[in-house]
């Protein structure tokens, strides 16, 4: 998998420069964490013990870059406040 060259542009543009390329998201990934965030639908033989929690709606970054980092952004302003503390 890798980054498309306008998010990449729009990560740049930001100050971020992602350090590694994406990678599938594996049964163990999903077993190791408390949450997992999808975009798309996540099969059930990769969702491991994780809850998953589906963000539709959010604007493509390919199409629209400063959309989708807004509305991800809010979210994740949102998200914070219920995690708990490790």
């Amino acid at each position: 998998m890798s980054i498309p060259v306008t998010i990449l542009d729009g990560l740049a543009l930001d100050g971020l420069d992602p350090a590694n390329s994406p990678t599938a998201l594996a049964a163990s990934d999903a077993n190791n964490a408390s949450k997992v965030l999808a975009f798309d639908a996540v099969p059930d033989e990769l969702r491991g013990g994780a809850a998953v929690t589906y963000w539709s709606g959010v604007p493509l970054g390919i199409t629209d870059y400063e959309a989708a980092r807004d509305e991800i952004v809010r979210r994740i302003d949102d998200l914070l406040p219920t995690l708990p503390a490790e």
